[in-house]
């Protein structure tokens, strides 16, 4: 790549952007005004809901009137005003007293409706009568059960609807009913010579032994990091859907590309250009902010005078937040400059602004969710691995954030990488960079894809296929599966390979391929011999895997919940026939698993990727599937690699097939014939107990290693064929490959 010609891709869109005024305004003008607008919005907003004046009808207290042995709830056409912590807010309260006849409830709630009242309250017949009761029984000690139950008032009730005078009404009611009700209590225990201190024996106090400073920092932590990042995805969306669907209107892009720069050095100068008013949005944002905020926070102060005052977040987070800022600024920008590219106009470009929103709006949630920490799991997450590390670093807490800044620095750089090779190859699609904006009709469309299926499956297809078999599984979780039986074990077997993986691969490749022998890598003959290696290479992994498994469950532990039903499913599994469990869980999963994950989507991903890329995202995707919990998740991710490389090495699906197979009969057997191999002679050489409740019977050192090294040279005795990784067309021993070719992209280098 030659970094002259970036740089002056760069100034160029630059040049061009700085001219654009509307972007300008944007990124710059609006983030200076909706602040400042939005902190007037909140002074007047807190000043209406301290000063609104509310009407309010009390019908049913001319019962009350008379009585000096109650506490008074009104007093001059208001509410009492010892009510009040503020008195001079009674007089923003107005009441008007109806007497209780027949019909007075109903045309007081008409009235309301009319919206002459705010609110109504009102208090049914006998309330006085049973109260003057309930104060006797309390002079007469009265304490029995059924006497207090006997001579219990009737409630008030407050009337209000959904207007917001009128919830606000009934908010400031509701808070002065409460504190007459405790005056009543605290008058009749007075009147029975009991102390009040009966009705509240002790005080809980709570007390935040963390420094102000340490409190302070949590407060921001939570808010600081969602706001910046959402600034800076939205100031990375629109200037990329200008450098790309705009300049597609303008008729300027293709001057760009006859220009002597590659395609990949023009992405890299639009990238460039989308990640400095990224960073300049949110920096924008980010200041405005803290000009606003320092109103904000004295007005808040001002309301709270007995709480601890808010204190602006310390140069030391926002210095973390900008730190933060770049590589999040990065992927965001890479992400939009992809998508912007497949728009034909910048109109269509908005609408992408929306999926994208969808997909990272919940990553960035996820960390303010209550009992959601930085670990190894949530530091694998894109987005939220960054967000949870950026609020531990805020929160002075840089030993955890030193600790798992490698992993969240390897998903976003990983994250990073994808996004820009999604977007190089989308520039060097010319089908993508001169569509049309043509009428779309969707049954021709329909007609003209069905007809003109290729062999073997595009992206689309696989992308599709991948978010059914998604969403399948998400639908079964809500049937209520007995699974502590055997009968509805079975069950839950057979639904969750045969219909949420098997039946919608068929019904996917049925509608979108042309030759179900070439998706599913079944065109050549059946190599036995690399066969029979994937059978020995299962059963040397073996031990590797459950060494694997074993740490991931050192460093991330299942729940306990988890353990539990994992016991009780146990016991559902020792009960069944040997050949059904294997049948169930070895057999039918690799079938079904491989046909769906090494034969359409390993097909699909080939289709427009590398095959080294085709087989990490494909391991990711059936790792994914796997939901039970994060360590089954990974070490399916890892199996995936492995027998993605069988996949792409052979070139055909019934070594996987094997592969999966010989692996999961292992597993079972080992973990149903526990006590029995650790009672073998010299099972102590190869057997070990494992401290690990998920492994059980685990195997020693040497094993592991014995078996490393076997592994290394099976693993090159199933390549040892014939066969171009890249996974392009030719061919291979005389024979076509099935798979299908690559993308452009990858031909040209970029």
């Amino acid at each position: 790549m030659n970094w002259s010609n970036v740089q002056l891709v760069y100034q160029r869109e630059i040049r061009d952007q700085l001219r654009d005024r509307r972007t300008l305004f944007v990124i710059c003008v609006l983030p200076l005004l909706i602040y400042p607008m939005m902190g007037v919005a909140f002074s007047r907003l807190s000043q209406f809901m301290r000063q609104s004046p509310a009407t309010v009808a009390v019908v049913g207290y001319e019962q009350l009137a008379g009585l000096d042995e109650v506490p008074p709830l009104l007093e001059d056409g208001s509410f009492a005003r010892d009510l009040f912590t503020d008195p001079t807010l009674a007089d923003r309260i107005h009441v008007e007293r109806i007497a209780n006849n027949g019909t007075a409830l109903q045309d007081a709630q008409e009235r309301m409706t009319d919206g002459d009242y705010d609110a109504v309250v009102f208090f049914p017949t006998g309330f006085a009568d049973r109260l003057l009761a309930l104060r006797g029984a309390t002079q007469d000690s009265q304490t029995d059960e059924q006497s207090t139950h006997a001579i219990s008032p009737p409630d008030p009730v407050v009337f209000y609807d959904t207007r917001d005078e009128s919830q606000l009404a009934n908010s400031r009611i509701q808070t002065l009913l409460n504190r007459w009700q405790s005056n009543i209590v605290r008058s009749n225990l007075v009147a029975g010579r009991i102390p009040i201190e009966i009705t509240k024996p002790f005080q809980v106090i709570g007390e935040n032994v963390s420094p102000a400073i340490g409190q302070q920092a949590a407060f921001w932590s939570k808010l600081l990091p969602f706001i910046v990042f959402v600034c800076a995805l939205t100031g990375a969306f629109y200037p990329a859907v200008d450098l790309c669907a705009g300049e597609k209107e303008r008729g300027t892009l293709e001057t760009l590309l006859t220009s002597p720069a590659q395609r990949s050095e023009i992405v890299g100068g639009k990238l460039l250009t989308v990640i400095t008013f990224s960073i300049g949005s949110a920096v924008c944002n980010l200041a405005s902010m803290a000009i606003t905020g320092q109103v904000i926070i004295k007005q808040l102060n001002a309301m709270a005078p007995g709480q601890t005052p808010i204190a602006p977040p310390s140069l030391a987070s926002i210095g973390w937040l900008l730190l933060a800022l770049a590589p999040m600024a990065a992927l965001f920008s890479a992400a939009s400059l992809a998508l912007a590219s497949l728009a034909r106009s910048t109109k269509e470009g908005q609408y992408y602004l929306m999926p994208l929103f969808l997909v990272c709006m919940p990553l960035m949630m996820l960390p303010l969710l209550p009992g959601v920490e930085l670990n190894l799991a949530t530091s694998l997450v894109p987005v939220s691995g960054m967000v949870l590390l950026m609020q531990a670093a805020m929160e002075g807490k840089l030993i955890l954030a030193a600790t798992y800044i490698l992993p969240v620095a390897l998903v976003t750089i990983g994250c990073c990488v994808l996004v820009v090779r999604w977007a190089v190859d989308q520039f060097n699609q010319e089908s993508v960079l001169f569509r049309d904006t043509e009428n779309f009709d969707l049954a021709t469309w329909i007609r003209y894809a069905y007809t003109h299926r290729p062999a073997t499956p595009h992206l689309a297809a696989a992308v599709v296929l991948i978010s059914l078999v998604f969403i399948a599984q998400f639908g079964v979780q809500g049937i209520g599966f007995n699974v502590l039986t055997l009968r509805g074990f079975v069950v839950m077997l057979l639904v969750s390979q045969v219909a949420c993986i098997l039946l919608p691969t068929l019904a996917v490749a049925a509608v979108s391929v042309r030759s179900f022998a070439s998706t599913f890598l079944l065109t050549r003959p059946v190599p036995w011999k690399q066969i029979l290696i994937a059978l020995l290479l299962a059963v040397v992994l073996n031990p590797i895997g459950v060494s694997v498994l074993e740490s991931i469950d050192h460093i991330v532990p299942i729940p306990q919940s988890v353990l539990e039903i994992a016991k009780l499913l146990d016991e559902v599994v020792r009960s069944m026939p040997v050949l059904l469990l294997l049948l169930l869980m070895a057999v039918l999963p690799a079938i079904c698993e491989e046909l769906a994950f090494r034969g359409f989507v390993l097909s699909g991903l080939r289709a427009r990727l590398s095959s080294g890329w085709a087989v990490v995202l494909s391991a990711v995707f059936f790792g994914l599937a796997h939901p039970t919990a994060l360590q089954q998740t990974i070490s399916a991710t890892l199996l995936g690699l492995v027998l993605g490389y069988i996949a792409v090495k052979t070139s055909q699906i019934t070594p996987c097939i094997a592969f999966h197979m010989g692996y999961n009969g292992l597993q079972l057997l080992r973990t149903r014939f526990a006590d029995t191999l650790a009672d073998l002679p010299q099972a102590e050489w190869v057997f070990r107990q494992s401290d690990s409740p998920v492994v059980g019977l685990g195997f020693t050192t040497p094993v592991v290693v014995l078996c490393g090294l076997s592994a290394i040279v099976l693993l090159w005795q199933v390549g040892s064929q014939p066969c171009r990784l890249a996974g392009t067309l030719g061919l291979h021993g005389g024979a076509r490959s099935p798979l299908p070719p690559t993308a452009p992209a990858e031909e040209s280098g970029a």
